[in-house]
């Protein structure tokens, strides 16, 4: 889990998620992180630019992780200057229940 900086539990907070866009986001005017939990929802988060290439955001809300299972995480970029926009990459990872 190179994109994700401890494994999340149900109820976790402070965790910060990573996502490599391999080039410069220097020209992206939205810049997202979109999260699909495992009942399907979809949950949009606005992502700061980390080291260039990068999006970063950092779940500060201790009802986010609130279902276990498999979730999904992608970028989403729209840019000023023409270019890529749209979803791009997507990765998994594990939320568990506390105790296990």
């Amino acid at each position: 889990m190179n994109f994700i900086d401890k494994q999340p539990y149900i109820g976790s907070k402070g965790i910060t998620i990573r996502l490599n866009y391999g080039e410069s986001l220097a020209g992206a005017i939205k810049k997202e992180i979109h999260f699909k939990k495992p009942d399907g929802t979809i949950i949009t988060k606005t992502a700061d630019i980390y080291n260039n290439n990068y999006l970063e955001y950092t779940v500060s809300e201790s009802s986010f992780f609130d279902i276990q299972g498999k979730w999904r995480v992608w970028i989403y970029i729209e840019n000023d200057l023409p270019g890529f926009t749209g979803d791009c990459g997507a990765n998994e990872f594990m939320v568990k229940e506390v105790g296990t």
